[in-house]
């Protein structure tokens, strides 16, 4: 079973089940934004910059956007980064 995405505060569609589910952001499993993985870890962006540049958090980049794995966000959710 995978888990669903927490509604977020920053203007982005929430991915809670009742979410519409024609936006493709909401799909369980797709990758996350950094600030939308930084909001729900309850850190800054700029953190979660460095912890992805020091290798600490696995990353998909895409050119110069950066999308980080539903698996490795629920991973720092359980674990942290530590």
């Amino acid at each position: 079973m995978s888990a669903t995405r927490p509604p977020l505060l920053n203007g982005r569609p929430p991915a809670a089940p009742d979410a519409p589910q024609d936006l493709a952001d909401t799909r369980p499993g797709a990758p996350w934004d950094v600030i939308d993985v930084a909001e729900y870890l309850g850190i800054s962006e700029r953190t979660l910059r460095a912890l992805i540049a020091d290798g600490t958090v696995q990353c998909i980049r895409f050119g110069r956007r950066v999308k980080i794995s539903d698996q490795e966000v629920r991973r720092l959710a359980t674990q942290g980064t530590g």
